[in-house]
């Protein structure tokens, strides 16, 4: 009888299908650069240091590495890990629509932000919004989102052009404009 490892050294090799493959990588790597949006660079370095440190030459689990990133932060990152580790297999998906009105010292823009969940419930992440002015300037604000359907309203002294969501693209999301909501 063969085992199917005796195949290795023919060039064959049997592994669950995309045990190493592209989603694994990509999504490991999405998910460490929304973690450093999340608590910081300062407390995402330290983070790294103090875990390779502490388990250098050794194993650890996704709870170890979630316990020192909660301990460096003082963060509880239940949810995040929930939401893109433990539970959630999807991205975020967010439909989106802003009103701009002038003001007597400016402009005030309304933005209506909807979450269309497919297999997990609901997402909760920071999110910057680029606010771009007549003027050619921008200011970037950041809001948390926690909730399926959010309304936020900002007031400038200038004159708001258009905004973009998430500009740096610091989350694994798609953030669409809507005209119809």
């Amino acid at each position: 009888m063969q085992s199917k490892f005796s195949n290795y050294f023919r060039g064959t090799l049997y592994a669950p299908k995309d045990l190493f493959g592209e989603t694994i990588y990509e999504k490991g790597a999405w998910v460490l650069h929304m973690l450093r949006y999340e608590i910081g660079d300062s407390n995402f370095f330290s983070v790294l240091h103090t875990y390779y440190d502490t388990y250098k030459y050794s194993n650890a689990s996704v709870e170890d590495f979630k316990s020192v990133c909660e301990k460096i932060s003082g963060q509880n990152l239940d949810k995040f890990f929930d939401q893109w580790v433990y539970t959630g297999t999807d991205n975020i998906f967010c439909s989106y629509t802003f009103e701009i009105l002038k003001t007597e010292n400016g402009s005030e823009c309304t933005i209506k932000l909807y979450q269309e969940p497919q297999d997990y419930e609901e997402f909760h992440f920071p999110l910057e919004i680029e606010f771009q002015f007549a003027d050619g300037t921008n200011e970037i604000q950041k809001v948390y989102v926690d909730e399926i359907e959010e309304n936020y309203k900002f007031s400038f002294d200038k004159k708001v052009e258009t905004i973009s969501l998430d500009p740096d693209s610091k989350l694994l999301a798609t953030f669409e404009k809507s005209y119809s909501k």
